[in-house]
């Protein structure tokens, strides 16, 4: 690919293509690793769109709301 060495690419089902370059075959390695352990376990949205469908489907069956798995915000309190 692009006859440049330690590049590879990701190639998507909507044709999109994402071409990285490592600077050495171990990030290349890396990389691969890193991505083959990835790819088929992201979920298709972000975690805070899980939460909103779920509590949209609570909503609408009538459930009871779980409880909620982000500590509530305080006003006036700095870290």
């Amino acid at each position: 690919m692009y006859n440049v060495e330690r590049s590879f690419r990701l190639a998507f089902p909507n044709k999109e293509v994402i071409s990285f370059f490592a600077d050495t075959e171990a990030d290349k390695a890396k990389w691969l690793e890193i991505l083959r352990a990835l790819i088929g376990r992201i979920p298709p949205n972000p975690l805070w769109a899980e939460l909103v469908w779920q509590r949209q489907e609570e909503i609408l069956s009538g459930a009871q709301p779980r409880p909620s798995v982000l500590p509530p915000v305080t006003e006036g309190t700095s870290s």
